[in-house]
Parts: structure tokens; C-alpha cells; sequence
């Protein structure tokens, strides 16, 4: 709860408006638009085995994610935190799982296949970067 209560004393209306315009970057829409996008370009380039590694790593983060909150049923904070309501239980969360299996995949694709090789760098920490901030 302390934590809770510090990051609700650093609520601001423009942080409140950043962090939910990144986290709708992790949400179901825009996660399946990034997936079947990667896919059509893994598929275009050849690149099959990649393919079956993006689903791997986005079925596998949706099925573990569900296992996990049926064992765990972590409850929601207390509805004066709530910034958005949701049901269910908080723990693990769903849109931060798949934002990570599939940003993540994103940026394990660019380590391998990304040329130029120095404009990898950049690309891996902003996606790092955006798997925090949709996780936070």
C-alpha cells in the first residue's frame, strides 16, 4: 500500500495522460496489429522460423498469464487508486505479459536481423524502454 499511496501523491493530470496513452500501447488491439504485422514481414522475408517463435512467445505469455492469475488471484487495489476500472484478478497482468512477449520478441528479432547493425542499439533500448513504461 505504501507504494501505492506515493505514486498516488505524484499523480499528475499530464502523468495520468502519458502513461495511459503508453499503456494502450499494450492493449489487445494494438498488440494483435504489432503481431500480425511482424508476422506478415517475418513471412515476406522468409523468415519462417521466426514466425513460430512470435507465436510461441505470444501464445505461451497468454496461456502462462492465465494459469498464473487462476493459482495466484491477487485482488485488484482498493477502487481509489483505480485510474481505469477493470475485473478480475491483478496479478499477472495480462496487457503487460503480452506487451512483453511481443516487444520483446520485436526487439530479439532486431538483435538478429536488423541491418544496419548500429542502428540496433537504439531500436532494443526503446523497446525496453516501452515494455517498462506499458509494465509500470
Amino acid at each position: 500500500m505504501r507504494v501505492l499511496e506515493t505514486l498516488q501523491a505524484w499523480r499528475t493530470p499530464e502523468l495520468v495522460a502519458f502513461f495511459s496513452s503508453v499503456t494502450l500501447l499494450g492493449n489487445a488491439v494494438v498488440i494483435s496489429v504489432v503481431a500480425i504485422s511482424m508476422a506478415f514481414v517475418l513471412w515476406r522475408h522468409k523468415h519462417f522460423e521466426y514466425k513460430a517463435g512470435l507465436a510461441v512467445a505470444l501464445l505461451g505469455s497468454l496461456l502462462t498469464s492465465y494459469v498464473i492469475k487462476i493459482i495466484v488471484e491477487r485482488p485488484r487495489p482498493p477502487l481509489a487508486y483505480h485510474l481505469i476500472i477493470e475485473t478480475g484478478s491483478s496479478f499477472p497482468s495480462m496487457h503487460a505479459a503480452t506487451s512483453m512477449a511481443t516487444y520483446g520478441f520485436l526487439a530479439y528479432m532486431t538483435w538478429r536481423l536488423m541491418r544496419p547493425s548500429h542502428h540496433r542499439l537504439s531500436w532494443i533500448l526503446f523497446l525496453s524502454m516501452l515494455i517498462f513504461l506499458i509494465g509500470f
